[in-house]
């Protein structure tokens, strides 16, 4: 066993990083709900547009964490340079994250795009969200997995 991914507590260092997995995931879940009560109300929008700030501020910090020389993509590719492409994987669904998070910002603010739009605008984000987050899980599970020997 090597000394780059020692066993951690629930409490140790990945902590801050489950915290804002965590946050992301709730972000998504409340933005899910905002949008299945879809209606023409300027109600319905701004709660709609509450929402998608909580994401916008989730994903924020997620980026400002993972794309720093420390963040846990370059510290597991340092650790198992075989973990490169999934890495890679990650970095490269930011920009597309970004992009579909001030797409459906400007659809929610648009008035005259329809309620079914935003909708389906604002699920297209909560899809890649889950998706990116189960991304980190997988590389995080093999990183984990390599250390305490499970893997070639």
């Amino acid at each position: 066993m090597s000394a780059a991914f020692p066993a951690i507590p629930p409490e140790g260092p990945l902590e801050p990083m489950r915290a804002r997995r965590d946050a992301l995931e709730s972000a998504a879940t409340d933005l899910d709900r905002s949008l299945a009560g879809a209606s023409a109300s300027p109600a319905w929008r701004d709660g709609v547009r509450t929402a998608l700030g909580t994401v916008t501020e989730a994903v924020l910090a997620h980026l400002a964490e993972v794309d720093s020389e420390r963040g846990i993509p370059a510290s597991v590719t340092a650790a198992e340079p075989r973990l490169s492409g999934p890495a890679s994987r990650l970095d490269e669904e930011h920009p597309v994250l970004t992009e579909q998070l001030d797409a459906v910002r400007r659809t929610v603010d648009d008035s005259q795009v329809s309620a079914h739009d935003v909708q389906a605008a604002g699920a297209g984000l909560v899809a890649l969200l889950r998706i990116h987050v189960q991304h980190a899980n997988d590389l995080l599970y093999d990183a984990m997995e390599s250390e305490l020997g499970g893997s070639d």
